[in-house]
């Protein structure tokens, strides 16, 4: 029976470490396109360029949060249980830090979608994604210390 029950944790180590592969490298390509976002809002005076950027990145955003809510969190917490982890309580007030990040970047979108790129100030536009950018860095550090909590810890008990 015990056997059975590292099995499982141990397959659902390996599904997390395959999930969270996928993830980071859609982590990645977020912070490339806020960084390419960023230049075209500091340096380009075209606003239909800003505006296609700003809302491919934002769709981009929302399917990075939305990943983790509804696929990575979970997933984590799941081993956490199948490792019978007692760092859940821990690893539970990163993830409403988390929530708050997500709460910001939801606003962002909304406004991003509100705004008359014709008329909006760039230096506004600017300072609402420089807020933004701060927000998504620490969303990855709250992000990274779940990992830590509900995940790499577990590395050395997977057989």
């Amino acid at each position: 029976m015990a056997n059975t029950k590292n099995e499982s944790a141990n397959e659902q180590w390996d599904c997390v470490e395959s999930l969270l592969e996928r993830w980071l490298i859609e982590r990645q390509d977020l912070i490339t396109l806020y960084c390419r976002v960023s230049s075209s809002v500091s340096f380009s005076k075209d606003s239909h360029t800003i505006e296609r950027q700003l809302k491919h990145f934002c769709q981009l955003l929302l399917d990075y949060i939305s990943a983790g809510h509804f696929e990575v969190y979970e997933e984590l917490f799941k081993e956490a249980y199948a490792f019978q982890d007692t760092q859940c309580l821990t690893a539970q007030s990163f993830y409403e830090k988390v929530q708050a990040t997500t709460d910001q970047s939801l606003q962002f979108n909304d406004n991003v979608n509100e705004w008359d790129f014709t008329t909006t100030k760039l230096d506004k536009l600017y300072t609402s994604l420089s807020k933004l950018g701060e927000s998504i860095e620490l969303r990855f550090e709250f992000e990274d210390k779940l990992i830590d909590q509900l995940h790499i810890r577990h590395k050395g008990q997977v057989a």
